[in-house]
């Protein structure tokens, strides 16, 4: 695989020693050693133990009483919470009452004055045709009357013409007053 290069050659021995024996032919344990008589006693733990235990118990009773403290808080908070929901949704009802009581208000105010502008066009469109008769009306008089003073002054000037004509020609066959 190699080709000889980069690996050693190992040359294994023969086995020397022989295998273990069987369990059958085996020996029982040596004995165990000898007890030690001699122990040093232990010391008494009972104190720092009684001492740990109240610890433990005030930690935990410290622990006990700032969350029973949160506790009561939280619940409190929560109750002012709930009051203030209460409070809001009883000022959106109000609310939602006085805005639909505003949008029939509205409603009726628009349609009374939808109808007070029909009675109105109604109103202005006849009185604009009654202007518009009684202009006519007026027109038709100024233009008799019109005629009239033409025909007036017509016949005043033929008049004022025919007397000097008569008055001229009068004049004229007349002898001069001396």
């Amino acid at each position: 695989m190699f080709r000889g290069t980069g690996g050693k050659v190992v040359i294994l021995s023969s086995p020397t020693q022989l295998p273990p024996p069987s369990y059958d032919e085996t020996e029982p344990p040596p004995p165990p050693a000898p007890i030690y008589d001699r122990k040093r006693p232990r010391k008494d733990d009972r104190e720092e133990r009684d001492d740990d235990i109240a610890l433990i118990w005030a930690k935990l009773e410290m622990i006990q009483k700032r969350h029973s403290e949160e506790l009561y808080a939280l619940r409190d908070e929560n109750r002012d919470l709930k009051q203030e929901i209460n409070d809001l949704r009883d000022r959106l009802i109000a609310s939602e009452r006085k805005c639909r009581d505003l949008e029939e208000e509205l409603g009726s105010l628009a349609g009374l004055t939808s109808e007070r502008v029909r009675e109105l066009e109604e109103h202005t469109d006849v009185t604009l045709s009654e202007v518009w008769q009684d202009m006519g009306e007026l027109t038709s008089e100024l233009n008799a009357m019109k005629l009239q003073i033409d025909e007036d002054e017509l016949v005043n000037k033929v008049k004022f013409r025919v007397l000097d004509h008569i008055t001229a020609s009068l004049s004229r066959d007349m002898p001069p007053d001396d």
